[in-house]
């Protein structure tokens, strides 16, 4: 493992650290004496939401869209909002699903402290659902990443 992928992986760490809610996904470590070095984190049953949704997705009935997945997608963005995290990366794979059918935000791999954070310089990123802001100025907001939450769940 590179330098940089270490120190980007101590990054998540560290800012995962700082989280506690019932919507995130719960860190209890990092392991850095052997390779391969790892975050430790909480076991989710389901697995990736978008997955879930491949397998099942005309199956799950509307109530459970709207009430499971986008509600506690929502209440998990609206914490991380109030921790001052920009996550940057809001996706149905990104969004872990419980055999209690709760949803919880993970993969904080692109994600930023402060209101705000802007590119500086070009990086491969996941446009596909980038508000049309992020990619004319390049600007990342809480806002922003409620309108990538929005076209998120358009595609649940």
């Amino acid at each position: 493992m590179t330098k940089e992928k270490i120190k980007e992986m101590m990054k998540e760490a560290r800012l995962m650290r700082n989280y506690d809610h019932p919507n995130v996904v719960k860190i209890y470590g990092v392991v850095v004496e052997r390779e391969p070095l790892m975050i430790v984190m909480e076991f989710i049953t389901g697995g990736a939401l978008d997955e879930y949704l491949r397998k099942n997705g005309n199956r799950v009935k509307l109530e459970e869209k709207l009430s499971n997945m986008c509600a506690g997608a929502a209440w998990g963005i609206e914490y991380l909002h109030y921790m001052n995290c920009i996550h940057r990366d809001i996706a149905a794979r990104n969004c872990l699903y419980t055999n209690r059918k709760h949803v919880k935000i993970s993969d904080f791999g692109l994600s930023r402290k402060g209101d705000a954070y802007q590119l500086t310089t070009a990086k491969k990123l996941p446009i596909r659902w980038l508000s049309p802001e992020t990619l004319a100025s390049g600007l990342y907001t809480k806002v922003n990443s409620s309108i990538k939450y929005d076209g998120t769940i358009s595609k649940w």
